[in-house]
Order: structure tokens, then sequence, then C-alpha cells
């Protein structure tokens, strides 16, 4: 073998190994890695859900604002539980209310989204009706100097009934029960 074509062979040889590298950091970028909140406790979630029933029907539904009364275990009004655990969000809307569970895990992959379980539950209420809740994501987007946190519904289906899927799009500001930002870290 020539000196030329063993040069060759150890530069395609390093063509490869780098090509392997670059496959093996590109998936574990985009791999979900948990995040932590900086600044835990409690959350108030504020701001409206426009809602959708098969992508018609919409309703726009506000969250109640009533924390400063006493919440229930359900998390009613616009205060989500203590974190990590998080809760509920009940909402004001056109022909009824809605009870929004946003119980789940706190990732990151290129941007930081809460991943929410089905609750497996038929009896939640919804302005369509009770519905059973489906798994879904919703992502967060950090507070910034004085802008606050925001959780990101993108016609995110939630939830299904007999008249079909229920979907949200809209933003809600999430800061601490104190009026603090809150944000998370990976």
């Amino acid at each position: 073998m020539t000196s030329s074509s063993k040069k060759a062979r150890a530069l395609v040889g390093a063509l490869v190994a780098t090509m392997a590298l670059f496959a093996v950091s590109a998936a574990s970028a985009s791999a979900s890695v948990p995040a932590q909140w900086v600044n835990p406790g409690s959350i108030v979630a504020s701001g409206s859900l426009t809602l959708k029933q098969n992508g018609a029907n919409e309703k726009v539904c506000t969250a109640k604002t009533n924390v400063g009364s006493a919440i229930n275990a359900e998390g009613m009004g616009a205060m989500i539980l203590e974190t990590p655990s998080w809760g509920a969000v009940e909402f004001s809307c056109p022909g009824g209310s809605l009870l929004l569970y946003l119980s789940g895990s706190t990732n990151f992959e290129t941007n930081y989204f809460v991943a929410v379980p089905a609750t497996g539950s038929s009896s939640l209420f919804s302005p369509y009706g009770t519905y059973t809740s489906d798994a879904y994501n919703v992502n967060w987007t950090n507070a910034s100097g004085t802008t606050a946190s925001t959780l990101n519904f993108s016609s995110t289906k939630f939830g299904h009934n007999a008249g079909g899927s229920i979907t949200a799009s809209g933003n809600l500001t999430v800061k601490r029960g104190t009026g603090a930002n809150i944000t998370l870290t990976h």
C-alpha cells in the first residue's frame, strides 16, 4: 500500500469517526432532559385560552382569579398547586367553565415544556360538556426582566368527549403566588 493511500484511508477513518461523534452529539442533544425550578413555590396562572372543539365552536376562556380565597385540593381558581406537583386551573367560559389539569413534568429539549399525562378522568368539565383528558405538551417560555414566564398553547389537544377533540390556543402568564417571576433551568 502506498503512502498516499494510507493517508487517504486514515483521513476517511477520521472523517467517519468525526461523523459518528456528531451523530451521537446530535442524538443526545435532541433527547428530553428534566428541568428544575429556579425558585419553587406556589404558582399562579392568569390569562385567556381560546378553545375549539373539532376546530370550530370557538370559546374564549379566562383563568379565574380567586387566588385570595381558599383553594381546594383540585386547585380551583387561577392557583396552580405547589411545585413540582402542579395542579389545575379553572377558567370562566361562555356556556360554562373549564378545569384544565397541568400536573406534569418539566422538561427541556430544544425549549422548555411541561409534559402533562392523561388523567384517565372522564368527568372534567368544559364549556362543551364533560371531557376526558389526553396527554399533551405545553411550551414554557422563561421570564425575562419584567416579562413573566408563559405557558404557550398552540392548538394543543388536551381532551376529548363525544363531540370530538378539544384544543386550546393562547398564552398563560405564570408567576409565583407572591407575584415574583418563576423560571426553569436544566
